[in-house]
C-alpha cells in the first residue's frame, strides 16, 4: 500500500502545506513514480520510501501536476479531493 507523506521541504508556500501530514491510500489503485526519476526542477509533494504520488513541475509559463490516485472509490476520497484542489490552486 502506498500512502503519501507530506514532503515538508517542498510544500512550503504552496497549497499542499495545508494537507494533513499523511494522506491515506484508499484503494490499491494509487500509482507512484520513483522520486529520483523526476526531471530537474520537479518537486515531490507527497512521497514515501523513494516514491512520489503527487509532484509538481514548472513548465514554460505553467505548471504540470501529477496525482497518482484513481478517484474511483469513496473511501478516504475527501483527503484525495483536497490533494486535487491543491493541484488546481498551483
Amino acid at each position: 500500500m502506498i500512502a503519501g507523506d507530506r514532503n515538508d521541504r517542498n510544500v512550503r508556500n504552496t497549497p499542499y502545506q495545508y494537507l494533513p501530514s499523511r494522506v491515506e491510500q484508499a484503494s490499491i489503485e494509487t500509482y507512484a513514480v520513483k522520486t529520483r526519476s523526476l526531471p530537474p526542477g520537479g518537486k515531490s509533494m507527497l512521497d514515501t520510501l523513494g516514491a512520489t504520488v503527487a509532484f509538481v513541475i514548472r513548465y514554460d509559463l505553467g505548471t504540470v501536476v501529477y496525482i497518482g490516485y484513481n478517484y474511483n472509490t469513496p473511501f478516504h476520497a475527501d483527503q484525495w479531493t483536497r490533494v486535487l484542489h491543491c493541484a488546481i490552486d498551483m
